[in-house]
């Protein structure tokens, strides 16, 4: 039957909630669920008891929603509630997406209901809904057309990640928009993204990369959205660069056509400014971690930057030579990543007087603690070249930092204060 013209929504619910003595409150919900103009029907469907795994239970539901003529079905959580007006709330998007979710409350104990602050975030498009699904929330209460949900369907055979699964699909084939309006509410804690779907989601973005695109200065920038760098990442998703007036505050200090060293390049957001914004000649990029290099080369190709020197990805720099290990931060962000030593370790570390033989106008350091090695094993570097220091370090080291500085004859410029750290602009003594 064709659902084109139909107005009817069909609400899903498993059946075990079903046909007791005491209905559950999401069927209560159901039942309470106010009409709108455009699905002005509901009809309620039961999920066979036959039927165990939740991926089969929806596809069950689908063909029976496809049966009934209703143009949209609404998967409904067993242990929420839905919203009476969550139709109105989210009338206005149905003639422009495929598949709606909303925020949700949470009630206590004493029943108090607040709206959950991780699920207020919105978003609209694949990066942004990758963001939110993996640092906020998306739940599994949602609406979708009927044919589309037939199309996309649910796949069993990706275990625990069964949902992570239909998300990157939907997101990649359909109109998707999560909207901070409320759809249902439920008692007690929001249910976490489960280890399963986080590693689902994170695989997906390493096997089909999203880029972040905004334009800086007529410039068109496109940075990586990797899930594993959030506090970076989250900057970059409103436009510009992570930490932009520090970058922007060198063009001041730093002479066209300089050298630019990026010592702990991450992913690239200060490699891609050096290169495309400061007018550098080369930027050398400096990256231990293989997975961060894979992406940082993602990058330079993406943005087209000829003036990449990436000879020295893949090692790590410090006081000395040796090998290091790699401690990759928690949940595999990468831009915590630290690196201790360990003869029998995979990373080569290097002292940048080995790994640089030119003159440079400007080095950067951002190297998770070990900025006082990387700077002693650069003594010779700076000595020659002079270049201005754009420096990441911890408070705990800043008495350390200030004393190499000093004899290094280098005097700070400017702070860009953070919690626990600091970035230091150091520039030559006139004296020196």
């Amino acid at each position: 039957m064709s659902t084109a013209l139909s107005k009817t929504l069909a609400v899903v619910i498993p059946r075990r909630q079903i046909g007791t003595d005491h209905p559950s409150q999401a069927l209560q919900s159901a039942h309470a669920l106010r009409p709108c103009s455009l699905l002005t029907e509901i009809k309620i469907i039961e999920i066979p008891d036959h039927v165990s795994d939740p991926a089969d239970q929806r596809n069950e539901a689908i063909a029976q929603a496809t049966q009934l003529g209703a143009s949209w079905v609404l998967f409904l959580e067993p242990d929420e509630r839905l919203q009476p007006d969550a139709l109105t709330h989210l009338m206005p998007a149905v003639a422009a997406y495929d598949g709606l979710w909303g925020g949700i409350f949470l009630s206590d104990e004493q029943g108090q209901t607040k709206i959950a602050k991780q699920s207020q975030i919105s978003s609209g498009d694949v990066v942004r809904n990758y963001h939110t699904a993996l640092h906020w929330w998306i739940g599994k209460s949602h609406f979708v057309r009927t044919e589309v949900a037939a199309r996309v369907g649910f796949d069993s055979g990706k275990g625990e990640a069964w949902y992570a699964d239909y998300l990157t699909r939907m997101w990649a084939t359909a109109r998707c928009l999560k909207s901070a309006q409320p759809l249902t509410s439920r008692t007690g804690a929001l249910p976490e993204l489960s280890p399963p779907n986080r590693d689902f989601l994170l695989n997906a973005l390493s096997q089909h990369p999203q880029f972040i695109c905004f334009n800086h200065h007529s410039h068109k920038i496109q940075l990586p959205y990797t899930g594993r760098n959030p506090t970076l990442e989250r900057v970059q998703l409103r436009g510009v660069f992570y930490e932009q007036s520090d970058l922007e505050t060198l063009a001041t200090y730093v002479k066209p056509g300089a050298v630019c060293v990026d010592v702990g390049a991450n992913t690239g957001n200060h490699t891609v400014f050096f290169a495309k914004l400061l007018g550098a000649a080369k930027v050398i990029s400096i990256e231990p971690n293989p997975d961060t290099v894979a992406v940082l080369q993602r990058v330079i190709i993406k943005n087209q930057l000829s003036n990449v020197d990436t000879s020295k990805l893949g090692i790590g720099v410090g006081r000395q030579s040796g090998k290091f290990d790699l401690t990759v931060g928690r949940r595999g962000y990468l831009g915590t990543a630290r690196l201790t030593p360990n003869r029998s370790g995979e990373i080569s570390v290097q002292p940048l007087d080995t790994l640089i033989n030119e003159p440079i106008g400007l080095l950067k350091i951002d190297v998770e603690m070990m900025e006082i090695d990387v700077l002693e094993g650069a003594r010779h570097v700076i000595g020659d070249s002079r270049p201005v220091l754009l420096i990441e370090a911890q408070d705990e080291n800043i008495t350390a930092l200030l004393a190499i500085l000093d004899e290094l004859s280098y005097r700070i410029e400017k702070i860009f204060p953070d919690q626990g750290y600091a970035n230091y602009l150091a520039l030559p003594t006139a004296e020196a």
